[in-house]
């Protein structure tokens, strides 16, 4: 829930280096700051794939390529759709 950190039996903790650690208070401020709309988030029903960078989509593609344990899936999927 945005404004709520994520707590384990209670408490609220971060990752520092290769451990966990209690969530410092700056930490818990700012997530409770971020009660406003994510614009991330919202559907724009009059986008279509020519309003994206063709460079962000080229690297978008390759980049889902590479996390594709089946390379011809990956090859298989209608691009016009990502």
């Amino acid at each position: 829930m945005p404004g709520i950190p994520t707590t384990w039996f209670g408490a609220a903790y971060a990752r520092e280096n290769e451990s966990l650690v209690p969530l410092p208070m700056n930490k818990v401020d700012l997530i409770r700051s971020q009660i406003g709309m994510d614009w991330s988030k919202g559907i724009v029903l009059e986008a279509t794939i020519e309003d994206l960078d063709p460079e962000a989509v080229a690297y978008a593609r390759k980049m889902f390529s590479q996390k594709q344990s089946d390379r011809k899936m990956s090859e298989e999927i209608p691009w016009a759709f990502l």
